[in-house]
Formats: structure tokens, C-alpha cells, sequence
């Protein structure tokens, strides 16, 4: 009776056609998250910067929220695939904002978790280690079947594994794959704000800062990376060049954000803009801030005693220090050095300070001994302009030194004097260094030497030829002579001559327009030229005068030619580091 009943009752489940279902086993559970996780994985890390009008962000938005709520996928579990970065944070750092804004609102995300890993709430390490546990527990079974089967096999088979490879290549393997695998994005402990304002997302960052003050989680607007420089979001906004970011921190978080704090290096966000020269980074934290206590010298200076302006100096940032003067209005004693330094360096006479001179020497001496010294062409144009500067404002050009030198000395090769200023014999030398106003000494800048190019001596002749010109036209002296009986002729005949040995045969032509310049007489000149060395027989040497050229205008290509007919036996070669002058080479024409 019972197996007939039975019997019907199957009959009749048969007749409805009901479906069987049936449920998943732990390892397909694993699985299947597996493959969830994946999925939102590669989603999210290939999603690009959009916008709420972008055609595909309804989808990925749809896609990434149900395998979020379905799968039970939090955004803000770290996995080792991200380098233990959490989705939130990826999607910062690609800069999707619709994506953030999910998240934020409908997913749960977590904007203060830092990026690499150390503020794992205790939910979410049990959440890890719950996965953790049921991967290792699904793959138990399949070691050790395939252990008992590697036993039975021989020594040759033993050594097999992973594709018949040995031990060694696969060790080989992973040693390649750690040394090439790429560097995680940041691993400096720092928030969603940093993340974004490292990679320069301002429109996830302006998101960000107003969900922080909306939540009340206002921590994380000012809080510090956990490694490397520490730094707060306006301090990295400010050392990375991000005008964008400082201006949103500034604005919206002036409440909130510390203008003053300091990096593991002592360092403020006013000595990051004014150090590196930032376009428009001072003039936004000037805004709502003390500029007392933002521009002080204590902000200014790090930790290693290095003051802002001295490292902006250092590499010629003229701009910033011309607007840390006009904001603040004084000008810092201890470090007139090193801006009039700047200001001769670069040109800037507007950061001038002609007080702190040496009482015998002028802004014009140092002015023209910067001309002569200078090695590269843009220095040399730059000391041009200041030195029309000078001479339009003040045209004391005879003025000169104890040892009655004057700018023209200087011009031509006159070391300046040792000693700051003379002394007087049974003076008080205690009073005397109390009284001595600081010196303004130029940062020492190496002569031409033999490496340079023909073309780079040609271009600094005429950039004296042109110093000497300014200096004439304001009714300088050039028959003065110093301590030495030397005149300024004296100094370049001297410094000429070291020039021709090693350019034996540099244009002439601007020599002898220098030299007349000078107060040379055109008869020695002439003289001189005559006196060129030949192998055999009388040639005439190649000048600008020769060539029906005035000597101002004698190219950086013209050369002396001694070709095979003019001299006897066979031809003169040179060194290749003066191109030009080997016989049958064409001219080259050099800037």
C-alpha cells in the first residue's frame, strides 16, 4: 500500500512538472564571489574620469551595484589584487565621479580609510578572514589528492611542477615577477583627499571635502599620511603644484585646515609655493590666512634651517620672492645676500638693494664683472638689461675703487677686491665689522674653458663688445689706471691672449673692434694681424676688414682659411672641437 501511494505521489509531481533546485556548495559559493569579485575589479579599475551625462555611466553604475548587493561585496574591503586599495579609492584615483558618488551614497565608502591598510575596521578584517578560510577549505581537497598521486610518481616526475618545470625556473619565475611586478599606485597612508589630490581629480576632490563637512567627519580634511613626508592634503596640494586643490581647501576648509602645518621635514605649504616656484599657489593661501604668521620666517624655514627664499634664490625663482615682498611689504635683513645675488644673477632690479653694498663698491662694478664672468649667453643677456638699468638710473660710471678701478675694469677681466672695505691704521677693527653692512658677494661662476665652442667665445665678444658700447655712451673713461699702472686695454689684451692659445684662429675682426673700442691704436692692430706664422712664402691672413665686412658684422662662421695653394706642403689641421676650420669642410652656421 505504501509503495503504491508513494508511487501515485511521484505521478503527480511529475504531471505539474515541478523544477528542482538545488543549492550551491561552499566551494561553488567561493567561486561564484570569486568570479563577482573579479568582475568588479576589472570594472572598476578600467573606468575612466566621467561625468553624470556620460552614455555608458547608467550602466556600469547598474552592473557595479548589483554585484555589490547581490553578492554581499563590500567597496571597502582591501584585496591583494588592488594592492591593498579598497574600490572607493581606485575610483578616486581614476577620477569617475558618478562612480564615487555610488558609492558614497548607496554603498557604504568610506573616504577617511587610508591606502595602505592599517584602518581596517574590525567587521571587515572577520569579513577577510571568513573568505580567506573558505578559499583554503575548498582547495584542501584537491592538494591533497594531488600530493598522494606526486608520491607514487619516480625522482624524474618529483621534480616536475606547474608545467614541467623545476624547482629552479619556478623560483627563477617568481623572482623575475617580484623584480619587473610595477609599484603600487601610493602607499603613503593617506585618504581619498590625497588620492585625489595626487592625481589632480578637482571635481572628486570639491565632491569629497563637502560629503566630509556634510558627515561631520572633518578628521580627514586635515589629517596626515601615515608614511613618507606626512603630509596634510593642503601641505601636498601645495608641494605638488595644485592650484585647483588649494583653492578648493582654502575656500571650503578654511575652518578646518591647519595654513601653518608642517611635513616630517618642517616644511609649510607657503615654503612649497614659494621654494618651487609655483604659479598662483601663494596668492591662494594668502587669502584667509594670517600673513604673519603664514609668511614668517619661522613658516619659511624647514627642518634643516634651509629658508624658502634662500632655496628660491638657489634656482633663480624671481617671481616668487617679488610676491612674498609685495605681500608681506619689509624686506628680511638676513637674507639681502642672497636676493641681491638673485637680483644680479637674473636680472631683477626691482629686488635691488643697493644699500647693503660695500661702501667702494657699485652695483655697476659688480654688474659688469657678472657680464664678464658669465658663461652662458642668456646669463650675459640678462646682465645687458640690468646694466642699462643701472646706467638710466644712475650714471656714476667713474666712480672707482681704492685702487682706482672703475666698472670698465671689471668689464675687462679686473678681479673684484678681497677685502670688504679699507682699512685705517690704529682703527678700532671691532667698531669698524660692527658698522660694515653686509657684503653682496656673486656665487663663483667658472670661466669659458677650451670645451666650450668656437661659436660661444664669437658670442661673448660681442656681448662685451656691447657692454663696452653701453658704458661709452655714458661717458665712461677708458684711460684710467688702477694700482697696477693697468688700464682696462691692459686686462683684455692679457685675457686675449690666453683666448689665443687656445682658439689660434678666432676672428680677428671683433678683437680689433674691442680693442679700438678700448683706446687701441688701429696702427698696432694692423701690425699685429700681419704677424700670422707661415709654413712657406707670404699670404694675407683672413679678417673681417679683408672681406669688405665691418667688424661688427663678421658671422660665427668666419674662420682663417690656409688652403693647400696659399701654403706649401701639406695642410694645417686643427682641433675638432673648432668645427669650421679643417680645409674643404662646409661652414656651419652656429646660433
Amino acid at each position: 500500500m505504501g509503495k503504491k501511494a508513494a508511487g501515485k505521489k511521484k505521478g503527480k509531481k511529475k504531471g505539474k512538472q515541478a523544477t528542482k533546485t538545488y543549492a550551491l556548495t561552499p566551494a561553488q559559493q567561493v567561486a561564484a564571489r570569486e568570479a563577482a569579485e573579479a568582475r568588479l575589479r576589472q570594472l572598476v579599475v578600467s573606468s575612466t574620469a566621467q561625468h553624470d551625462d556620460d552614455a555608458d555611466t547608467a550602466e556600469l553604475t547598474s552592473e557595479v551595484t548589483r554585484l555589490c548587493q547581490v553578492f554581499n561585496i563590500s567597496v571597502n574591503l582591501r584585496t591583494k589584487a588592488l594592492r591593498r586599495w579598497t574600490l572607493l579609492q581606485v575610483a578616486v584615483r581614476n577620477g569617475n565621479l558618478p562612480l564615487v558618488k555610488l558609492m558614497m551614497e548607496r554603498l557604504g565608502g568610506d573616504a577617511s580609510l587610508r591606502d595602505d591598510g592599517t584602518s581596517l575596521s574590525g567587521q571587515q578584517q572577520q569579513q577577510q578572514e571568513a573568505v580567506a578560510k573558505a578559499k583554503s577549505a575548498a582547495k584542501g581537497k584537491g592538494k591533497d589528492a594531488k600530493g598522494k598521486e606526486a608520491a607514487k610518481k619516480g625522482k624524474g616526475d618529483a621534480k616536475k611542477g606547474g608545467g614541467g618545470k623545476d624547482a629552479k625556473a619556478q623560483e627563477r619565475e617568481e623572482l623575475m615577477r617580484r623584480l619587473y611586478r610595477p609599484p603600487p599606485p601610493a602607499a603613503s597612508g593617506g585618504n581619498c583627499l590625497h588620492i585625489a589630490i595626487e592625481y589632480n581629480h578637482i571635481e572628486v576632490l570639491d565632491y569629497l571635502i563637502h560629503k566630509a563637512i556634510e558627515t561631520g567627519k572633518l578628521d580627514m580634511l586635515d589629517a596626515k599620511t601615515l608614511a613618507g613626508r606626512k603630509q596634510s592634503p593642503l601641505v601636498m596640494a601645495s608641494a605638488l603644484g595644485r592650484v585647483g586643490a588649494v583653492k578648493l581647501l582654502v575656500d571650503a576648509c578654511r575652518d578646518h585646515t591647519d595654513a601653518t602645518a608642517v611635513d616630517s621635514l618642517g616644511r609649510s605649504a607657503a615654503w612649497y609655493s614659494v621654494s618651487r616656484a609655483w604659479e598662483g599657489v601663494l596668492p591662494e593661501l594668502a587669502k584667509h590666512s594670517d600673513l604673519r604668521a603664514l609668511l614668517s620666517d619661522q613658516a619659511l624655514t624647514d627642518g634643516s634651517s634651509m629658508h624658502a627664499i634662500k632655496r628660491a634664490a638657489m634656482d633663480d625663482h624671481v617671481e616668487p620672492v617679488r610676491q612674498l615682498e609685495a605681500l608681506t611689504g619689509d624686506k628680511r635683513p638676513q637674507l639681502s645676500t642672497v636676493i641681491g645675488d638673485m637680483a644680479l644673477r637674473c636680472g631683477a632690479p626691482d629686488l635691488l638693494r643697493p644699500v647693503e653694498l660695500p661702501k667702494y663698491l657699485t652695483l655697476l662694478m659688480l654688474c659688469c664683472n657678472s657680464v664678464y664672468k658669465a658663461v652662458s649667453s642668456d646669463h650675459r643677456r640678462h646682465q645687458l638689461s640690468l646694466l642699462r638699468h643701472i646706467l638710466s638710473s644712475d650714471g656714476k660710471v667713474s666712480q672707482s675703487t681704492p685702487e682706482n678701478q672703475t666698472a670698465l675694469h671689471f668689464l675687462c677681466g679686473a678681479e673684484l677686491p678681497s677685502e670688504e672695505t679699507p682699512r685705517e691704521v690704529g682703527g678700532d677693527d671691532e667698531n669698524e665689522e660692527e658698522d660694515r653692512p653686509p657684503t653682496l658677494a656673486l656665487a663663483a661662476v667658472p670661466r669659458l674653458r677650451g670645451a666650450f665652442s668656437y661659436a660661444a667665445y664669437m658670442t661673448r665678444h660681442r656681448h662685451l663688445i656691447e657692454a663696452v658700447d653701453l658704458l661709452l655712451e655714458a661717458k665712461a673713461t677708458i684711460n684710467v689706471r688702477d694700482h697696477c699702472d693697468a688700464t682696462p686695454l691692459s686686462y683684455y689684451q692679457l685675457q686675449y691672449q690666453l683666448l689665443e692659445r687656445k682658439l689660434p684662429h678666432f676672428d680677428r675682426g671683433l678683437h680689433s673692434t674691442l680693442s679700438i673700442k678700448l683706446g687701441a691704436e688701429p696702427s698696432l692692430l694692423v701690425a699685429e694681424t700681419s704677424m700670422v706664422p707661415a709654413v712657406s712664402g707670404n699670404h694675407r691672413p683672413w679678417t673681417a676688414e679683408s672681406s669688405g665686412r665691418p667688424p661688427t658684422a663678421a658671422s660665427a662662421t668666419s674662420y682663417l682659411i690656409l688652403s693647400s695653394r696659399e701654403v706649401a706642403g701639406t695642410a694645417i689641421s686643427t682641433r675638432p672641437s673648432t668645427p669650421g676650420y679643417v680645409p674643404g669642410m662646409k661652414k656651419q652656421h652656429v646660433l
